[in-house]
């Protein structure tokens, strides 16, 4: 299993496969995702029991209801049978270097994903996805982490955005 990330921070995610950004805020359960390359945003606020997704060019807002009890919700992680497989440097500093193995007959103990974890942090540093074949088709590298908590605002509506409903089809 990875370690648990922690409870607040903030982080870039960079794709390799396409150059695309992400920015991430977390806060316990509370999270806002930024996603530039499609005008969006989305803040999940399970205080309110709301999730909101925010056209960033429209500057319209859509709701929607979040399940009571998000926190016993699934946890990704838990997918794959992640083992520790000693330490790697990036960028100068060491990390932890965690495996998971597929379970799928056909790839037994083939490496699907490999994840380097900061040793203090826990924060994800940089996690690369396998092929069938074995090759390489994605790393995801965590930049720009800040521990700790976000700033509240980031998990709110910003002023001047509208909301918009959805239609309902005819029957």
């Amino acid at each position: 299993m990875l370690p648990p990330l922690p409870k607040q921070y903030s982080a870039e995610e960079v794709r390799s496969d396409d150059g695309q950004r992400t920015r991430m805020y977390v806060d316990g359960w509370m999270q806002r995702i930024e996603i530039p390359h499609q005008h969006m945003v989305v803040i999940s606020r399970p205080d309110r029991g709301v999730m909101w997704q925010l056209d960033t060019e429209a500057r319209t807002y859509r709701q929607a209801k979040l399940p009571e009890h998000l926190e016993d919700a699934f946890n990704p992680d838990m997918l794959d049978d992640w083992t520790k497989e000693g330490t790697e440097k990036i960028d100068g500093r060491r990390y932890l270097r965690f495996v998971a193995r597929s379970v799928h007959p056909d790839r037994a103990h083939a490496i699907r994903e490999v994840c380097f974890v900061d040793p203090k942090t826990h924060i994800r540093r940089r996690i690369t996805t396998f092929d069938k074949s074995g090759k390489g088709v994605v790393t995801i590298d965590w930049l720009n982490v800040v521990v700790g908590p976000p700033p509240r605002e980031v998990f709110n509506i910003p002023e001047g955005y509208k909301r918009a409903y959805h239609r309902r089809r005819r029957q």
